[in-house]
């Protein structure tokens, strides 16, 4: 009885799966334009890109006592030629928090990422990085920060 219900599961789960295959998959290119702004094709014409003024931050050594809250600003711009738009940031630490427009850029707009750093609760060296993702040609962009905190 045991081998016959297990017999019949699995003629179930084949049928499932064989009816499933038949649907037509979804079209991967034009996702990816619909996602990016950008063309598939090597001309790349009418993407996005998302430039960073600075990508990499380094405080040497700061007081946690007088530098409890650091804030960084980063500008960037839309060197492309679609509107650009910050999907989301993704931070390594709790530490950490970003401000960023969540309105779409034209091309050759500038704008500015807030990153702040709370430091009360850290000491001796740190690395931190936030991730940026986008609509752009290039997809992900990181800012990292490092330096060592001392009492």
């Amino acid at each position: 009885m045991k081998y016959a219900l297990l017999i019949f599961v699995q003629l179930l789960f084949i049928n499932c799966v064989s009816n499933n295959s038949s649907e037509k998959l979804p079209d991967i290119k034009a996702y990816y334009i619909s996602v990016t702004g950008c063309k598939t094709d090597e001309s790349n014409e009418g993407c996005a890109y998302f430039k960073l003024d600075n990508n990499h931050f380094d405080f040497g050594v700061i007081s946690r006592k007088k530098n409890p809250r650091v804030t960084i600003e980063v500008g960037f711009t839309n060197t492309g030629k679609a509107p650009l738009l910050i999907i989301k940031a993704d931070v390594s630490c709790g530490c950490l928090h970003v401000k960023y427009p969540h309105s779409l850029l034209q091309s050759n707009e500038t704008g500015k990422l807030e990153i702040f750093v709370d430091t009360r609760a850290q000491e001796g060296a740190f690395n931190k990085s936030i991730i940026f993702k986008t609509n752009a040609e290039n997809v992900v962009e990181i800012v990292r920060i490092k330096g060592m905190i001392k009492k």
